[in-house]
């Protein structure tokens, strides 16, 4: 859930970019409320809260969320299943993982894009902590 404070990203042209970890930060929106392992990805870029768009968005990129949340895996889940639609436009579209960053700044993604094609936003299911393999196929 968004306060009053957040801020949503204006539209922009979308220009390629990677930059460091320290200045993307993320939350997991399930039912409206902030959930540690699931949820609608949410992200802070500059001063602007955004959803990611999902059309690119994979097993890599869920992987380096779920680090970023403290959890040893994931997947990408599309973020209708976490309750009602964001109001936030896309802030990060054509996000490019190979999923051994250290947090999403450090791949490659298209800033401010927007609209979103057929993926729609994202959303992660994040599973086990670090250090424990959990079994079962993802």
């Amino acid at each position: 859930m968004t306060s009053s404070s957040d801020k949503e990203a204006p539209a922009r042209a979308g220009t390629q970019m990677a930059l460091a970890a320290p200045f993307v930060r993320l939350r997991l929106i399930k039912d409206g409320k902030q959930n540690p392992t699931e949820g609608r990805l949410e992200v802070l870029l500059g001063p602007w809260w955004g959803a990611v768009c999902g059309d690119t968005f994979q097993a890599p990129e869920a992987q380096v969320v779920c680090r970023m949340q403290g959890k040893s895996r994931g997947k990408p889940r599309m973020s209708s299943v976490y309750g009602l639609s964001t109001t936030l436009g896309v802030i990060m579209s054509k996000v490019d993982c190979n999923g051994t960053e250290r947090g999403l700044g450090d791949c490659r993604f298209d800033r401010g894009r927007g609209t979103c094609g057929k993926g729609g936003h994202t959303g992660v299911q994040c599973y086990g902590a670090w250090g424990v393999e959990v079994g079962g196929a993802y």
